[in-house]
């Protein structure tokens, strides 16, 4: 591996100020133009990775990689492409890239519930599109959205995210915080039990507007309740 890095380092291009100032964009564009050297890259790529049933190639430069690996990993091939470039029915994700903001899609029916996915990029600047593509998602209704917009703009000062259960418990029945600061209203964010039993604590996951499947933050669980219905 040590000589593999080194080879693909010899042959990449650093390009500055691409495609905007300020970014140094790494060119791999020389790797594919030796195809020893690709397959020797590709074959790395799919080692230790294991049984999976999809493998995600990212427009645009990731389909490179992805499409041979799924002959190598006897797995599906799915396309996640820039918005409106897929010709069916799409799930989207909005990410964050070094040099600004996009939109990625997939079609509805590419990854099955259950499937163990691959996720391919072409490059890693912030990460921002294979984080997108491989978060769990928690849709929002109009007023958890509404409390969201709030929570940003630090209108619901002092909470900083969505009560923990100390917080509703003390809103619900003293109207206090558990700090002991007046708060009369609870603002929490639900979810299915089934989702919530799939999402770790200390785990990320993105918050999707419900109708659109927008992406309108990302947030990191840090506890998890059943609220008391009688409260």
């Amino acid at each position: 591996m040590v000589d593999l890095i080194a080879d693909v380092k010899r042959v990449m291009r650093d390009v500055p100020d691409f495609p905007r100032d300020g970014v140094l964009f790494k060119d791999m564009t020389p790797v594919l133009q030796d195809p020893s050297l690709f397959r020797r890259v590709v074959a790395w790529m799919g080692e230790g990775v294991g049984t999976v049933d999809k493998v995600v190639g990212i427009e645009s430069r990731g389909f490179i990689f992805a499409a041979p690996m799924v002959d190598t990993l006897d797995a599906g091939l799915v396309l996640a492409r820039k918005k409106g470039k897929l010709p069916w029915r799409t799930v989207s994700r909005d990410y964050e890239l070094e040099y600004g903001s996009a939109t990625l899609e997939i079609h509805a029916d590419a990854i099955a519930p259950g499937e163990r996915v691959l996720v391919v990029d072409d490059l890693l600047a912030t990460g921002g599109t294979a984080r997108a593509s491989s978060l769990k998602c928690v849709p929002m209704s109009s007023r958890e959205l509404s409390d969201l917009l709030m929570l940003g703009m630090g209108a619901y000062t002092p909470l900083d995210g969505f009560m923990g259960h100390d917080d509703w418990r003390g809103a619900c029945e003293d109207m206090r915080l558990a700090s002991g600061v007046f708060w009369p209203i609870p603002i929490t964010l639900s979810c299915s039990q089934d989702l919530a039993d799939s999402i770790a604590i200390g785990e990320e996951v993105a918050l999707v507007d419900a109708e659109s499947g927008e992406t309108m933050a990302l947030m990191t669980v840090n506890e998890k309740y059943t609220i008391d219905r009688h409260l």
